[in-house]
């Protein structure tokens, strides 16, 4: 007799199924952002399409997965998904790895939000189209454990419900799962990563300032989660070791229709006088759009770029390409996998004809029907025209551009494919230290097992993961050269987080083409402005003033206050905060202030999610 759940999680289904299956004897289970709904419905009231009801409707029986302007799903992230898919039918292919055993995969998209992650989670732990905790109505395969996803936010809701149940968790993207949080092993023992955390990135970033003398810097954000972590950790990391910050502002990632931010932000830019921005945040093309015109005084600046960084130069854009001319980027070293690329550039409906995310793509780039008919009425309304029938042997390298679909060589989609490789590499090192492959038995061991793997994947690159549960990477630092009205990448240097630290970056400044510099080599010079005259010590953690003498700043305004008041307000912000941080791994989520010695009065404390004030005694 079966049992009968207690409970059953009441989601509102989708009825287009989002994702791919395929039975197996143990199942690998995946979590992808292939679409994404960023501010859906602020941004076509902005723009002055009218949602009405009817339309709101459709849009949420698609699950929150469509935005107006179809530039989703974006193939970048279609290949992730792709190349889970690959990775585990290349694997069954190779006798040697988990012989006489199938591998399946339960593999769905999140479409960036945390409401659809969750749902999807249960889904594959229940079984196929069920949302039944505690239960498995799977009738075929052993689930072993999940990959995914792009964001930090989704992940870290993935991993809560996984670590009730102590499935390891592989996070396999090269710019969403980076919040340094996700390293504490006491809230997220089973989460394990194929990336650094943001917090080594700031490292790196703040180490090539200080290589170049650049103690006053502004920092633009991009307005979304991986904006703020990064922002917050360099602005730790960076005053902590005698960098300034001018000024901090956000900037949203897609059209901008706040005019008083707009003005805001200019006006702040006009006056700065720093001359090196690091930007935070996954950067797009929009993003630049806005960096561009907000103001005219960033083109004398030159930018420091995060490996979040993802677009195309192929933009029309000629202001924006011409405004990130000299800048230094920070990028994940890109591998050829030529199998793969084999299998990309076969990909078509016929071949996979129960790819639903693949004729979604096809449906919205031909503009055609569907099998779905709440999509096609999505697409209708939004196109405002008719439908025709779709072309099922059309391939997507010739519908898209090469930059748009990229097969050749790979970064973020390399860590996907050593995260598959990671899971089955273990697997099978488990399979052969255990009698028998009973998941419901040992499947906690797998945990172990993770940690300790140690192989090299197909293209001949060491996996291993570190105490964190990361795979550390040598991150490349490029410079943007503007060439015949166009952009071109030069490797200047590298960072590499696992050597000593006096080795850790190395800079080829003979090779880097600044911004309106006539000779390589002669880098721009970004300082405290003399009139202040003012070093930060930073073994005291404050500012030390040695002249102020005719400068008037306003009073109980902290964007008023003198660099060096911001700096000592950010020092023991920043001290009080590393405290927090660090005292938040204890079971009794206790927060231990440590006595400052400081100037201020108050100050603002990071705990639970909120800035709180204290008095200082």
């Amino acid at each position: 007799m079966q049992p009968i759940p207690k409970c059953k999680l009441t989601i509102k289904e989708s009825e287009f199924f989002m994702g791919s299956l395929q039975e197996g004897d143990i199942i690998i289970g995946g979590i992808f952002t292939v679409n994404s709904n960023p501010v859906f419905r602020e941004l076509f009231i902005k723009s002055g399409h009218k949602l009405n009801q009817q339309t709101f409707e459709l849009h949420a029986t698609m699950s929150l997965c469509l935005i107006g302007n179809f530039d989703c799903p974006y193939l970048q992230y279609y290949i992730h998904f792709l190349t889970f898919i690959f990775a585990i039918d290349e694997i069954n292919s190779n006798p040697d790895i988990l012989p006489n055993v199938t591998l399946g995969y339960h593999v769905l998209d999140s479409c960036v939000d945390v409401n659809k992650a969750i749902e999807n989670i249960i889904k594959i732990l229940s079984g196929f189209n069920s949302n039944i905790p505690n239960y498995s109505c799977r009738k075929y395969g052993q689930l072993a454990g999940i990959i995914g996803d792009l964001s930090s936010q989704t992940s870290l809701h993935i991993a809560n419900i996984l670590s009730i149940y102590r499935y390891p968790q592989v996070t396999t993207i090269s710019y969403g799962a980076t919040d340094p949080h996700l390293t504490n092993k006491h809230f997220y023992p089973s989460l394990f990563r194929t990336l650094p955390n943001d917090q080594i990135q700031a490292e790196a970033i703040v180490k090539l300032l200080k290589h170049f003398g650049w103690t006053w810097i502004g920092i633009i954000t991009i307005d979304d989660e991986n904006g703020e972590i990064q922002s917050r950790e360099l602005k730790q990391i960076a005053v902590l070791n005698g960098i300034c910050i001018e000024f901090s502002l956000n900037i949203t990632p897609y059209v901008n229709f706040d005019q008083s931010r707009i003005k805001k932000n200019i006006k702040t830019l006009k006056s700065s006088t720093s001359n090196i921005i690091v930007v935070c945040g996954s950067v797009s093309a929009f993003s630049v759009f806005n960096m561009e015109k907000e103001s005219e005084a960033m083109y004398g600046k030159t930018f420091v770029i995060p490996a979040s960084w993802h677009i195309q130069f192929e933009i029309e854009n000629q202001a924006a390409i011409i405004l990130l001319n000299g800048s230094l980027v920070f990028r994940h070293p890109s591998k050829s996998i030529p199998s793969l690329q084999k299998y990309l550039e076969g990909v078509s409906v016929s071949s996979r004809p129960h790819d639903t995310l693949l004729e979604m793509i096809m449906a919205m780039k031909q503009q055609c029907l569907s099998s779905d008919d709440n999509m096609n009425k999505v697409m209708q309304l939004f196109l405002r025209d008719s439908l025709h029938n779709c072309s099922k042997d059309d391939l997507l390298t010739d519908l898209f551009t090469q930059q748009e679909y990229y097969t050749q060589r790979f970064q973020a989609t390399y860590k996907v494919y050593k995260a598959v490789y990671a899971m089955v590499q273990s697997l099978h090192e488990m399979q052969s230290f255990l009698s028998s492959m009973n998941l419901e038995k040992y499947r906690h061991k797998l945990e172990h097992f993770l940690r300790k793997v140690h192989f090299k994947d197909p293209i001949g690159e060491s996996t291993t993961f570190n105490e964190n549960g990361e795979i550390m990477t040598v991150y490349e630092i490029k410079n943007y050269i503007l060439i015949d009205d166009s952009i071109v990448t030069v490797v200047v240097g590298t960072f590499n987080p696992s050597a000593p630290d006096e080795g850790q970056l190395i800079i080829l400044e003979s090779d880097i083409m600044w911004k309106y510099s006539a000779n390589k080599g002669d880098h721009p010079s970004s300082l405290l402005a003399d009139r202040y005259r003012m070093s930060c010590n930073s073994s005291l953690r404050q500012c030390v003033p040695q002249a102020r003498k005719g400068v008037s700043h306003g009073k109980g305004d902290r964007t008023s206050t003198s660099p060096c008041e911001q700096c000592r307000y950010l020092r023991v912000r920043s001290a009080v905060e590393h405290t927090v941080v660090r005292t938040l791994s204890s079971p009794a989520i206790r927060i231990q202030m440590t006595r400052l010695q400081t100037a201020s009065s108050s100050i603002r404390v990071w705990d639970k999610g909120f800035f709180t004030n204290f008095t200082l005694n």
